[in-house]
């Protein structure tokens, strides 16, 4: 009944039935990366341009850059990768505040990460960082939450990013 109800009313289905429809949540949370961790964006943008260039050649559309990790974030709502007991309540949270939510966990995993971000040399490593949760802040929830709730993002703010979004 709570996965019925993820998909349905809570749009998830779309990012399912066809993972193209997940370009406009990364997206979004491209544009979040700039707005609150531009020296990290920078970053992102010089390693995954560089390996896009010789696998891809040219980028598809403004959000792929962050489908190397953003698609597991978002498809999975961090099952996978985060403590139960965090997941549980993202989970909550989930429900009452739907997408903001991803966001600010999304920006919150990239302010505890980002000194070894820094260290990366290529988007291997990147993808490698973003995808282990080692960090005490992943392991105390009370801690965990304190930096997702400093991210403050507004949802008109949301609405805006989503609005700018082209297909």
């Amino acid at each position: 009944m709570i996965m019925c109800s993820l998909m349905e009313d809570y749009g998830m289905k779309e990012h399912y039935v066809n993972p193209v429809n997940l370009r406009k949540p990364l997206f979004v949370l491209e544009e979040l990366i700039k707005i609150f961790y531009p020296k990290v964006w920078k970053h992102f943008v010089r390693e995954i341009k560089f390996w896009m260039r010789i696998f891809i050649l040219k980028k598809v559309k403004t959000g792929t850059d962050l489908y190397y990790f953003g698609a597991k974030w978002f498809l999975t709502l961090f099952t996978i990768i985060l403590p139960w007991k965090i997941v549980v309540r993202i989970f909550d949270i989930f429900l009452l505040e739907k997408f903001r939510i991803i966001y600010r966990v999304c920006l919150a995993i990239i302010k505890i990460k980002k000194k070894k971000i820094y260290k990366c040399e290529n988007v291997h490593e990147i993808v490698d960082i973003l995808g282990k949760f080692e960090e005490e802040e992943f392991q105390d929830e009370k801690m965990f939450f304190e930096v997702v709730f400093a991210v403050k993002i507004g949802k008109i703010n949301l609405q805006v990013m989503e609005m700018n979004f082209f297909c």
